[in-house]
């Protein structure tokens, strides 16, 4: 089977790639790994934000004034909402300004936008007990202000 996505223009692609993580997720149960990058786009279109080369480290995007964005994304696991309590990645380091949490829908589309400051974000952080994991849905949810997708 030979594809050709080299005549796709980026809206279509984005297109497929949604496609193809709902097919991947019906047939195997599992996710596929686009939810960065559909959460990164997202955020982009939205908040009119340049995306850094993938070997930036620290942060994703950059807006207009030289703020500095990092993205993280959820998606469903099961029954078609992301669970208020579930965890995002974890913030490793703050060299950042804000930071955004994309929530997609089961489609993979966009279903909310939040931001939050890098100080909220360090003094939630700060209290996860695991310092391996991210702080809560919710709690981004209630530091962050909301932005319509």
């Amino acid at each position: 089977m030979n594809f050709k996505f080299e005549n796709l223009d980026n809206d279509e692609l984005m297109e497929a790639l949604r496609q193809l993580g709902q097919e991947w997720k019906r047939r195997s149960g599992r996710r596929l790994g686009v939810t960065p990058e559909l959460a990164e786009v997202y955020a982009c279109e939205k908040l009119s934000l340049t995306r850094m080369p993938p070997e930036n480290r620290g942060f994703d995007a950059i807006d207009q004034h030289g703020k500095r964005y990092q993205i993280k994304g959820r998606a469903p696991d099961r029954g078609g909402i992301v669970r208020p309590m579930g965890r995002i990645g974890q913030f490793v380091n703050f060299a950042f300004d804000y930071a955004v949490l994309v929530i997609l829908g089961s489609d993979l589309q966009c279903h909310e936008i939040w931001r939050a400051d890098v100080e909220s974000i360090k003094i939630e952080q700060a209290k996860v007990r695991n310092e391996r994991v991210g702080i809560h849905v919710s709690t981004f949810r209630q530091i962050g202000e909301k932005i319509d997708c």
